[in-house]
């Protein structure tokens, strides 16, 4: 994807789409009291859901634990073998340009960059685990992709067990283990490892469904890939360096002013009053074509399509929801038709024209989709149970999204009759800084927001406490496996548990699908993943 140059920062605290940085508006808050508004989950008394415990209590509280960040979580990284290191060279070189699964290279380059990366493993407080599943299955195509992944994280875990057993006892305590895993395999991907060792370990995961282990609910695909909001991260699933620069040029999105606070919340969407930066946006205005939708006054009048819609018809609820809408042949909706093609150009036309955009459950829970529509300023209709949204221990989606149980969905039309879009689309515009990655991370960005998520699980740790000497189901075995690796040999496969083998079968039956699933990824409005 072309335009933005890496994290390039203009001297009016905008980035390389035009947005306003976290750090601009930081330095706002400190030096003039300027109150970013930005809609912060209201903390929480009951810490037990990672997900519903909001932790600041205010714009500065944030700032400030943005700042120290640094100073908090030092990285260090295993290493890999010879063998494992040139795979991932070739398999690196392949171009994938899949926005949904590339997250994962993103984050696990600049984990192991400065401001976060730690060479000595005596001064980290985080370990990252160097697997990398999604460039794995690309390796291994077009044999079995997940079978590949789920082999590749047993034999890393192994090599780092058995080649620097210093840093894996120094890793032991707590949740201090990380682990990224972008591919809707999400944390199955981990699934042949010692059990201890992946309850240890905090995930960072697209694939955030936290109904996996409710199998009468969901079809058995989905059991396998564990989310636990007690340790686990929800990642922000697009990467695109191209999309966010469009919304802004196209004027789908009038990015923030400097002196837009709080107060504002229920103004007209995109009164840039007292901007510091106005020539910026000035510009992007002037810019934008002229039947552009943009975020001011005059956003929701220019957005003419109610509710609109473009990928793939996968899973009985998107096949059931659609079938259901575009039967009631709402006039300003736009469903599209059953394929889901369209050109980037169309798609990107489509969300700024927009007031709604409906996010439904595919495949799997999550989409780039969700991450693209907002970054257009089209108001996400979240229709996915289970759903850990990113960043949801964060910011109050409440605030900027709708979200409908997927046994109401047919509440939809009146659920959006009383809605206070120009409200929603407000805060939309505040938030949409946190869900933008750059080439190279810009403070307080979608990588910075992510790794904050990171060190803040970390730091609860309630999922690890007590678990030093834990060895549940069968994971004795395992242990005993994992410590007498043999790097790329797989020395771990004798050890592993009656559990672990029953999941060895279902990889068998999932392999077939690899193929059907990387065709449907690029299928989807500009290609994806995640049942796009």
């Amino acid at each position: 994807e072309g335009g933005g140059g890496g994290g390039r920062l203009g001297t009016d605290g905008r980035d390389e789409y035009g947005h306003l940085t976290f750090g601009a508006q930081c330095a706002a808050l400190k030096d003039e009291g300027v109150d970013p508004g930005w809609p912060l989950h209201p903390p929480s008394a009951d810490s037990s859901n990672g997900s519903a415990a909001g932790e600041f209590a205010s714009p500065r509280a944030l700032c400030e634990a943005m700042y120290t960040l640094p100073d908090r979580l030092k990285i260090y990284t295993f290493g890999l073998s010879v063998t494992k290191r040139r795979r991932y060279v070739l398999a690196g070189l392949a171009p994938t340009f899949n926005r949904g699964y590339d997250v994962e290279a993103h984050l696990m380059a600049h984990m192991q960059q400065a401001p976060f990366a730690a060479a000595d493993p005596e001064q980290a407080t985080a370990f990252l685990i160097p697997a990398r599943p999604y460039l794995e299955r690309v390796a291994a195509y077009p044999r079995s992709g997940r079978r590949s992944m789920v082999k590749n994280v047993r034999e890393i875990v192994a090599h780092a067990a058995a080649e620097e057993p210093h840093a894996w006892a120094l890793s032991q305590p707590g949740c201090r283990r990380i682990v990224v895993s972008a591919h809707d395999t999400g944390t199955y991907a981990a699934s042949e490892v010692d059990p201890a060792v992946v309850q240890r370990a905090v995930f960072i995961v697209s694939n955030s469904d936290v109904t996996a282990s409710q199998p009468e609910r969901l079809p058995w695909r989905s059991l396998a890939s564990m989310f636990h909001t007690d340790k686990d991260v929800s990642a922000v699933c697009s990467l695109s360096f191209y999309l966010p620069r469009e919304a802004v040029m196209m004027g789908a999105v009038t990015p923030l002013g400097m002196a837009e606070s709080s107060s504002a919340t229920n103004s007209v969407a995109g009164d840039a009053v007292g901007d510091v930066a106005g020539d910026v946006e000035s510009n992007v205005t002037a810019r934008a074509t002229s039947g552009a939708t943009d975020g001011g006054a005059c956003a929701g009048d220019r957005r003419t399509v109610m509710v609109s819609f473009r990928g793939n018809i996968r899973g009985q609820l998107r096949t059931e929801v659609f079938r259901h809408f575009r039967e009631l042949r709402h006039p300003d909706w736009d469903l599209g038709d059953m394929g889901g093609q369209v050109t980037p150009r169309q798609y990107m036309e489509l969300m700024a024209s927009s007031k709604f955009c409906l996010h439904v459950r595919g495949t799997r829970v999550q989409s780039p989709r969700l991450i693209e529509v907002l970054t257009f300023g089209c108001v996400p209709v979240i229709i996915s149970d289970g759903y850990d949204l990113p960043l949801a221990w964060l910011l109050d989606w409440t605030k900027f999204s709708i979200r409908l149980p997927e046994s109401e969905f047919q509440r939809l039309p009146e659920v959006l009759a009383a809605a206070d879009w120009t409200a929603l689309h407000d805060n939309l515009r505040r938030v949409i800084s946190f869900f933008l990655y750059h080439r190279t991370p810009v403070f307080g960005d979608a990588f910075w927001a992510t790794m904050l998520g990171t060190q803040r699980q970390i730091g609860r740790g309630r999922a690890c406490e007590g678990l030093v000497d834990a060895d549940p189901g069968g994971a004795g075995r395992d242990r005993r496996g994992v410590d007498s690796g043999r790097g790329d040999s797989g020395g771990v496969e004798g050890g592993l548990s009656s559990g672990v083998e029953a999941n060895a079968v279902l990889l068998k039956v999932r392999d077939v699908e690899d193929e059907s699933e990387a065709a449907a990824a690029a299928a989807a409005a500009g290609g994806g993943g995640g049942g796009s």
